[in-house]
């Protein structure tokens, strides 16, 4: 048996008994020793005796032996079969099943409880035979675990196994089964403590009579038991190879980082830190406190299972230890056990200690973890509780059980917790016995400490031994006894960092310095450094390290002011601050030092009576200062008054001071220290008023400034060489003399300065956009307006700059919109408040160079200054100059269009013009236009007269709707306003030039005049009311109407017409007219149209109504052009006319009278509406169709009388006289005929509007492809009651009306008529009569025959010859026949012939149909149709449908006319035959031949006997004969006999009468 990690072979049990069988493969001694057995025993083989005498023929070529063979092979194969399978396989099967090896590889336990768990098992099996088989378990398989302690079985319990499948040797299990627990529950309890703590287990696992099935179908029989011992590892209380058993047994603690004195526990340390199945911990935390009580604990652990067994153990508690002292409780929570790697997350608690032995056991191990020692740490299990909070009882006591040795060391190694000690101050005391060990002392030490845990800390006492090391070398040692902490704050920072600083005080102790000559020279050496440098590096060796240095100072100026000037110097009062670092009080009087800069001397400084102490002091000292002398003179002077500090040096020199001793110290002191600026600024304000004449005259302004001065001495300022800027911007500059004093401590204001102004656009708009950001006003405003005058703003170097995306996207150029006011950011805006309160924020930069005198030193200032406060004063006099160029930029930009254009009450030197447009893309800006000269409006380059405009307001990004009502247009010349009227009618567009000067806009606050505006706009014409893009006439006539003949002649014509104007421009008139023509070349004139009073809109559709007529025409081409009207309008077709202008207006308006003459349009006189129809119907008063063999898809057709019914929307009067047809025939959906009726004379009633017409012998022309579809047609007619078909096509009308006489060509039709149909001829009963059997052929016999047949419909039908089938009890007897028939409207009566051939089974009918006929009966018979009753094509289905009922009357008369019978005097002798004679009667033409007679007598009821002989008897046509004498069988019954004497003497009647006749007639040829 193997486990997962490899096991070998285990002990198998077969029937509960040990075997040693194992399996085999053959090899070896043994298998030789087989092989020469069977050479030595069995006979020589057929390969060996091949060739010899020896040889035997093989067995298949031997006819007996294959016999035999194939007779014994089934009755062998069964026995083989029933062998194999109750003899042999089962025992193959059990040995199988005994050496067969089972691994468990895995084996999960799921969803516990106290009686059962799921079971999970994953495993192998090997050596399972080299035959395929399955193996299945009825029975459970129950598990014993034998006891190590007792070596008693146990057992624990039984679990179901699903089949099991093996094959060529080996096989698979994965399968859920659930394990019950059985037994004793302290035995499983005991069980599962053992497999978690011992490293290996065995399982019993039994189960009896198992199936077992080879190759699929080979069921062994027998009993076969399942019996196997598994051993499986244990979870050995997850140290698998008891390396922390090891280690805890080596006893104690091991400090890697110190030599240890346990070889044994050394290499237990080590073999754990490498091997990977030890425990181990991965994390340990002491996150804080735990609210019950002691520090909380948070450990992550590693776990090596090596069993294959896992388990779900919910929450686990381990209880930890120290060397026998209790920690504190583990908890992990969803804990699941799985094989091999497990990393357990524990959450615990170090639970609090009084007791002074486990404190020191405390604080033992806590040094430890400290230092990095390893630990050992027992872990004991205490409990598990499920998710739901049950107990699993075997589980919690095998958890109970459970003991690991689980060793804690810090992953990050020793932690050093004193971070730093810093020393505040140090006091050492000497005396001349301690000169080499001065006592020490201090109580400004503190300590800084760093613990990596989340727990409250507090430390109360300290002790410190440490050594003072300067270069390496040990130059004093200090060891203090233990101390209370002075203060303790030590903070929780997080759950794993604590720190904090301990304030300790320093007991007195001394400083042992080594007791040699090298240990004093070096102490020596550390005090001259520490009295002379200005820090040193000090380090203490100890458990901490510190850095530590002495701060220095340098030498300060705090202040300087300039009190006076003498031609030589300026005076100077300067504040001076010192620091002394050592610990000494110097004492030294007056000290003078030189004063340098860049090298250069420029002047000298003096401290009276100075006294050095420790620390900062503040010294008062005066100054020479000699600018003039040098370049470095002035250059401090002005760094100076320019706010910049510039550096000096201070040095001794050999008059520094009157104290000799001190002279070298002095001479050899040199500081650097710096002259701090100026604090003061000296300009306070600047003004700056904009005159009359700026940007008019010149750029000339008048500038004030206020100066402040700051120094004790007084300034006169003679000439000023200045510029101005503001953010970089150039404002102006002023170059000038003056004589502007300030006196000391005080402001002055200058007088007028005269200021050269920048007007650059791009300077001021920059300038103020900066300005109005500081007031806090948006610039989105100012930004459009830079933007909208071309401008760009500045850089600070005064360059012009890329827009930023913000000023890009604040002004953004609109396209024409819809002129709808809105607000938008313009609105409202003024621009003089605007810059108004940007400029309050205006502050300048000032940079001067002027001549000045500081008392009586004269000198020269460089003076720059920012920020200075500035005001500008009347800056509203620059923006109309500012603006007028954008201005004058938004008018040439803006777009002005006209969109309509209303010309009223047109004069000749005048009209009145309302007109709507717009002013678009005229800026951002709310305006006002004014137009004090009007506009002037020019045409090709001449004006054609001016238009007087009122004022326009415009909104900002849209500009200006232009309504203008009853403006005056003044015309300047007549015949060039006449030339542009033609333009205006005939032209797609044309230009107007359109000027103005003096124009006045007011916006944003302000008035700009003199602006100019000169515009072209392109206009729309009215192109002869043709549409500009596609060229179709704008003129459409909607309908017409001709009502009546005109008065004046012709034909009154009212037209409804739709005019649109394409141009822009309309026109009210009184008058307007028209004439019409129609034709390209010569075109004809159909007569005049006119209209009144209306107005002609801009871009407008006008309904407008024209009245005229249309005039009678005396010329061919005349009638003509009107007979293609009235075609093309029945064709549905419009007419295209020319419409040509006439008269326009009030007469004597020549320009637009003269102009409307140039105008011709093009327009289409509406057809018929779509689907009229002229021919509203075709009525076939009577239709006759004549057909034989050779027109069977042409037959001639007539009709006398046809009626046409036809319509016109007019009402004037047409009479139509003359007409031809082109008729389709159509019929179910198809064409089938066509009907060419010639012109022929037709009669019109012109009120019904009816037309009567005749057409003879014209050709019912079949379309050849339809020749199915006709017959189909005929055969409807036949058959139905009516018949609705098509008619379709066109017809030529001759018409004459008040125009004159007319052709209307080609007007098409498409109706639906109706005839009445044949009804299969069946709407009576077809009569037969007179029939007579005419003469008797070899195969048939004819009888004439006189009918009547019915035509119920109005057409006339020519048939010819005909044959319907005569049938009679559903047999065909036959045919009637008709020749050439001709079927009339109503009753017809025409002659047949019946061919009566009765052929095979039809005989019998035939028969009785002759015996009906002679016997008085009348007989029913049918007269069917079919496809050969003609040899027209066409009719043939036709006919095939005609089924008639008809009657066969009765021949009324006798065929027998007498009879006599004869008796001999002695009947009985003569075998009761008499002789009988008869006398027939032949009612035909044809002869009648008798060729056997039978025939009864009876009286009354009484029969009396019987003919039946053969005879050869004939009768002529329409004659008689008498037979000769026939037998007659007499009844001899006397019965009978007295029967007959009784009813005749009864009757007296003695007359004997046959009553029934049978006779069989053939006809002879």
């Amino acid at each position: 048996m193997g486990s997962t990690h490899g096991g070998d072979d285990l002990h198998h049990r077969t029937g509960g008994a040990p075997t040693n069988a194992s399996p085999s493969i053959g090899g070896g001694s043994d298998g030789a020793s087989d092989r020469a057995l069977v050479t030595h025993n069995h006979p020589e083989g057929w390969l060996s005796a091949r060739g010899t005498p020896r040889e035997n023929k093989p067995v298949w070529k031997n006819k007996r032996t294959m016999i035999c063979f194939c007779l014994s092979a089934p009755v062998v194969l069964v026995i083989v079969v029933v062998i194999l399978v109750y003899v042999v396989l089962a025992p193959v099967a059990q040995h199988t099943l005994n050496t067969t090896h089972l691994f468990i590889d895995q084996s999960e336990i799921i969803a516990p409880t106290n009686t059962s768990f799921g079971l999970h098992l994953v495993g192998r099996m090997k050596k399972a035979g080299i035959f395929p088989a399955h193996v299945k378990f009825p029975n459970p398989v129950t598990v014993s675990w034998v006891d190590p302690d007792s070596l008693q079985e146990l057992h624990i319990g039984q679990f179901n196994l699903e089949q099991l499948a093996v094959g060529r040797g080996h096989g698979t299990m994965d399968q859920h089964t659930n394990f019950n627990i059985a037994g004793e529950p302290k035995d499983f309890s005991k069980f599962t403590g053992f497999m978690m703590t011992a490293p290996q287990f065995t399982w019993r696992l039994r189960s009896d009579d198992v199936k077992v099935k080879a190759f699929g179908f080979l069921a062994a029989h027998g009993r076969i038991d399942f019996h196997k011992d598994l051993n499986i590892n244990g979870m050995a209380a997850f140290d698998p190879n008891g390396l922390g058993a090891a280690c805890a047994a080596a006893g104690g603690i091991s400090a890697p980082t110190l030599n240890s004195t346990s070889n044994s526990l050394s290499d237990a340390q080590a073999a754990m830190a490498k091997d990977p199945k030890s425990v181990r911990i991965l994390d340990f935390q002491l996150p804080g406190d735990h609210p019950d009580g002691g520090i909380a604990t948070s450990v992550l652990v590693r776990m090596f299972n090596q069993s294959p067994f896992g388990v779900d153990l919910g929450t686990l508690t381990l209880g930890l230890y120290y060397e026998g002292m209790y920690l504190g409780p583990a908890v992990g929570n969803d804990v699941i056990l799985t094989p091999e790697s497990n990393e357990i997350r524990l959450n615990g608690r170090l639970i609090p200690h009084t007791n002074a032995t486990e404190l020191g056991l405390i604080g033992q191990l806590m040094s430890h973890y400290l230092n990095g020692d390893t630990i050992p740490i027992v872990a004991k299990g205490e409990s598990v509780h499920m998710a739901d909070g049950s107990v699993i009882s075997w589980l919690s006591d095998g958890v109970k059980a459970l003991t690991m040795n689980v060793p804690l060391v810090s992953i990050t190694g020793p932690i050093h917790p004193i971070q730093a000690i810093e020393i505040g101050s140090l006091n050492l005391s000497y005396t001349p016995e301690t000169s080499y060990s001065p006592l020490t002392t201090s109580d400004d030490l503190s300590a800084k400490l760093q613990v990596p845990f989340g727990f409250d800390l507090s430390v109360t006492q300290l002790a410190n031994s440490f050594s003072i090391v300067e270069n390496d070398i040990d130059l004093a040692a200090l060891s203090s006894p233990l101390g209370p902490a002075l203060s303790s704050d030590i903070r929780v920072i997080s759950s794993n960092q604590t720190e904090g600083l301990i304030k300790i005080g320093l007991p007195t102790a001394p400083l042992v310095v080594p007791n040699s000559e090298d240990g004093h020279n070096s102490f020596d050496h550390f005090q001259t450094n520490l009295t002379t440098q200005n820090g040193i590096n000090l380090f203490l060796r100890g458990s901490s390290q510190v850095y530590a240095n002495t701060p220095s100072q340098p030498t300060l100026i705090l202040g300087v002011d300039v009190t006076g000037g003498t031609s030589d110097h300026i005076s100077l009062a300067i504040n001076v601050s010192m620091y002394n670092p050592s610990n000494l009080n110097l004492n030294v009087g007056d000290v003078t030092f030189q004063l340098s800069a860049n090298g250069s001397d420029i002047g000298t400084t003096t401290l009276p009576n100075l006294n050095l102490v420790m620390g900062n002091q503040t010294v008062g000292a005066t100054g020479v200062f000699r600018p003039n002398d040098s370049t470095a003179g002035l250059e401090t002077l002005n760094n100076f008054v320019n706010q910049i500090d510039s550096t000096m040096q201070i040095a001794g020199f050999a008059e520094s001071t009157k104290i000799l001793s001190l002279v070298e110290a002095f001479e050899a002191l040199h500081l650097d220290t710096v002259l701090p600026g100026l604090k003061t600024k000296l300009l306070q304000s600047a003004n700056v008023t904009i005159l009359p004449t700026t940007g008019a005259k010149d750029d000339m302004a008048a500038a004030v400034v206020s100066l402040v001065n700051p120094f004790s001495a007084g300034l006169r300022i003679t000439k000023i060489k200045s510029d101005v800027a503001s953010h970089g911007i150039p404002l102006g500059s002023i170059d000038t003399s003056t004589d502007f004093p300030a006196t000391g401590k005080t402001t002055a204001i200058s007088p007028d300065l005269p200021f050269a102004m920048n007007l650059d656009p791009s300077s001021i708009f920059t300038l103020l956009r900066v300005l109005a950001v500081q007031a806090g006003e948006g610039t989105d405003q100012l930004d459009g307006i830079v933007k909208l005058g071309g401008y760009n703003y500045l850089d600070s170097d005064g360059k012009p700059r890329r827009r930023s995306t913000m000023e890009e996207s604040s002004f953004v150029e609109k396209g024409p919109t819809t002129l709808v006011a809105r607000d938008n950011m313009y609105t409202g805006f003024d621009l003089p408040s605007f810059v108004d309160k940007a400029f309050s924020q205006l502050s300048v930069d000032v940079t001067l160079t002027s001549s000045v005198n500081i008392g009586d030193y004269p000198t020269t200032l460089a003076y720059t200054q920012t920020d200075v406060e500035a005001n500008v004063n009347e800056i509203g006099r620059l923006l109309p100059i500012l603006a007028k160029p954008i201005v004058q930029k938004v008018v040439d930009g803006a777009v002005l269009k006209f969109d309509s254009i209303l010309i009223s009450e047109p004069k000749e030197k005048s009209f009145l013009t309302s007109l709507k447009g717009s002013i678009t893309n005229a800026g951002p800006f709310d305006a006002n236009i004014s137009f004090p000269e009007g506009l002037s409006i020019s045409w090709n380059g001449t004006p054609l007269g001016k238009l007087a405009m009122p004022d326009t307001p415009l909104v900002g990004d849209v500009g200006a709707n232009l309504d203008v009502t009853g403006a005056m247009f003044q015309v300047d010349d007549v015949s060039r306003l006449e030339a542009f009227t033609e333009v205006l009618l005939t032209k797609k567009d044309f230009v107007w030039d359109i000027a103005g000067d003096g124009l006045v806009v007011d916006a944003m606050g302000i008035s700009v005049p003199e602006i100019k505006i000169s515009k072209q706009v392109t206009l729309s014409g009215m192109n002869s009311f043709k549409d500009p893009d596609s060229g179709a006439s704008l003129i459409i006539i909607k309908s017409f109407d001709l009502p009546d003949n005109d008065p004046d002649g012709g034909i009154t014509l009212k037209l409804q017409t739709q005019l649109t104007n394409p141009s822009v421009v309309g026109i009210e008139l009184e008058h307007l007219g028209f004439n019409s023509f129609y034709g390209d070349e010569n075109p004809s004139a159909l007569g005049p149209v006119a209209a009144s009073s209306f107005i002609l809109g801009p871009s407008s559709t006008l309904d407008l109504p024209l009245a005229g007529r249309l005039i009678p025409q005396d010329s061919p081409e005349g009638l003509a052009a009107v007979s293609t009207v009235f075609t093309n309008y029945v064709h549905y077709n419009g007419t295209k006319l020319s419409v040509r202008g006439d008269f326009a207006g009030p007469s004597d308006v020549s320009w637009l009278n003269d102009g409307i003459k140039k105008l011709m349009v093009d327009v289409l006189l509406p057809g018929a509406p779509s689907g009229y129809q002229v021919i509203k119907s075709i009525r076939l008063e009577e239709l006759k169709l004549m057909f034989d063999t050779s027109t069977a898809w042409n037959p001639a057709t007539s009709s006398p009388k046809t009626n046409v019914a036809f319509q016109l929307p007019f009402a004037f009067p047409l009479d139509i006289n003359r007409l031809s047809q082109k008729i389709v025939v159509s019929y179910e959906g198809g064409d089938i005929a066509l009907l060419d009726v010639p012109e022929g004379p037709g009669k019109t009633d012109v009120s019904a509007r009816t037309i009567e017409l005749t057409f003879d012998d014209v050709p019912f022309a079949v379309y050849p492809d339809v020749h199915s579809q006709f017959s189909h047609y005929l055969a409807d007619v036949t058959a139905k009651d009516s018949v609705t078909f098509g008619l379709s096509g066109t017809a030529i009308t001759h018409a004459s009306t008040a125009v004159g006489q007319l052709t209307i060509s080609d007007i098409h039709f498409d109706v639906e008529t109706s005839i009445l149909g044949l009804q299969n001829l069946g709407s009576k009963p077809v009569e037969v009569s007179n029939l007579d059997v005419a003469k008797g052929y070899f195969d048939f016999l004819q009888i004439n025959l006189e009918t009547s047949i019915a035509n119920p419909s109005n057409i006339t039908l020519g048939i010819g010859d005909t044959a319907f089938g005569l049938v009679f009890q559903d047999k065909n007897l036959g045919t009637v026949n008709l020749v050439d028939l001709l079927l009339n409207p109503g009753d017809n009566a025409p002659h047949a012939a019946i061919h009566f051939q009765p052929q095979g089974d039809a005989l019998p009918a035939g028969r009785q149909l002759l015996q009906n006929f002679i016997s008085n009966v009348t007989t029913p018979v049918k007269i069917q149709g079919s496809t050969s009753s003609t040899a027209i094509e066409s009719l043939q289905e036709a006919l095939s449908g005609i089924t008639l009922a008809s009657t066969v009357p009765p021949y009324d008369g006798n065929l027998v006319t007498g009879v006599s019978l004869k008796f001999p005097q002695d009947i009985r002798t003569n075998n009761g035959t008499a002789s009988a004679t008869s006398t027939v009667q032949d009612p035909f033409t044809a002869s009648l031949g008798l060729t056997h007679l039978v025939a009864k007598a009876n009286y009354g009821s009484v029969y009396l006997g019987e003919i039946n002989t053969d005879l050869d008897f004939s009768v002529p046509g329409h004659g008689s004969a008498t037979t000769s004498a026939l037998p007659f069988n007499f009844n001899l019954v006397p019965s009978a006999i007295v029967a007959l004497l009784e009813q005749a003497s009864a009757a007296q009647d003695y007359h004997r009468r046959i009553v029934g006749t049978a006779v069989q007639l053939w006809t002879s040829v």
